[in-house]
């Protein structure tokens, strides 16, 4: 099993408001055709929400943010990170990374 691991970071417009991060919480999985299992749960400075094939996270510090979109299951990284942008009011994008992740050898050892 593969995954493919989104990370949007950069500068905000303005200040992110709890209910501005809940909508697009509930809003991006179905857009890239998720299952939500829990949330969207929104505190001080960040909020996740947990689908049936992994989570959604947005972290942010005044003006910064952060946001990781993780799947087991394919989606258009593209059609995330544009909604991403629009929806949380980025003006300037830091990075924008897709890592695809690939399956646990666990006869590896972990890296200390």
């Amino acid at each position: 099993m593969n995954g493919l691991h989104l990370l949007v970071q950069g500068y905000l417009e303005h200040r992110l408001e709890p209910a501005e991060v809940t909508r697009v919480l509930r809003d991006l999985p179905q857009l890239i055709g998720m299952t939500i299992v829990s949330g969207p749960h929104v505190f001080d400075h960040s909020g996740i929400v947990v689908i049936a094939e992994s989570h959604i996270s947005i972290h942010w510090l005044g003006d910064a943010c952060w946001v990781d979109v993780f799947s087991c299951k394919e989606f258009d990284p593209t059609v995330a990170t544009r909604f991403i942008q629009e929806r949380l009011h980025f003006r300037h994008v830091v990075e924008t990374r897709v890592i695809t992740r690939g399956p646990v050898d666990v006869r590896t050892p972990a890296l200390v």
